[in-house]
């Protein structure tokens, strides 16, 4: 039996965007395949499921119907534009937000780790100033600092400096976590294997959350052997 699909999320870094792409470069899909997404989102549901922060995809991604931002810890359900002109020249970054939903029970958590991850980046950003960018990932309405992202991907060795950096920089985020007033559990590092960064996040946060928020709330998705979504 055939499946239609009914809606498409997909990951951005990595799969929309080459992961070497820089947070500078506003024109990080490829041309070609912007298009074609364009041209789906006209007729299903196109969804971003993202590391990223809402103000970094909206401006990348117009074509998506909702972005799950900062790993899920905040989603976005934006407006539908009268075409797609419109929706494409429109730069206003909080007034095509029809609905907005942070992870259920964190906003107190949210509010005091915020103050940690300010300090922990201010701290490596001293420290280390000339070896990594520092990105900070806000709530949409700039209330939260919910994450922020450790980033050396523009050393020209960096597969070799790895070993080195990655070490000293989890001590810094070691003793700042321990200086957090909510249990340590909260303030979540995120390692990777093979990517030049890591992630601090304010709270637990995973794709697979992101996954489950947008599928029951906002696509509304049923048990239906002839419907499916496409995961990118």
């Amino acid at each position: 039996m055939l499946t239609r699909i009914n809606a498409i999320l997909s990951d951005y870094d990595g799969t929309l965007s080459p992961t070497k792409t820089l947070r500078s470069n506003l024109e990080s899909v490829p041309k070609q395949l912007e298009e074609v997404l364009w041209q789906i989102a006209q007729r299903i549901p196109v969804c971003i499921v993202s590391s990223k922060d809402y103000h970094f995809i909206h401006t990348r991604a117009k074509f998506a119907r909702a972005l799950s931002c900062i790993m899920g810890i905040e989603t976005i359900v934006l407006k539908d534009a009268s075409n797609e002109i419109e929706k494409k020249n429109n730069n206003d970054d909080l007034s095509c937000i029809k609905e907005r939903f942070l992870l259920p029970n964190i906003e107190k958590t949210l509010e005091t780790n915020s103050v940690t991850l300010s300090k922990l980046a201010e701290n490596i950003e001293s420290e280390f100033k000339h070896n990594v960018v520092v990105e900070r990932k806000h709530s949409s309405d700039g209330e939260y600092l919910a994450g922020i992202t450790i980033d050396y991907r523009h050393l020209k060795n960096w597969k070799l400096y790895k070993n080195k950096l990655e070490p000293s920089l989890n001590e810094v985020v070691q003793k700042h976590r321990s200086l957090s007033s909510v249990p340590r559990s909260d303030l979540y590092i995120q390692t990777y294997a093979s990517h030049p960064f890591l992630d601090v996040y304010a709270v637990y946060c995973d794709k697979g959350i992101a996954f489950d928020l947008v599928s029951a709330k906002i696509l509304n998705t049923k048990d239906n052997e002839e419907v499916g979504t496409l995961y990118l």
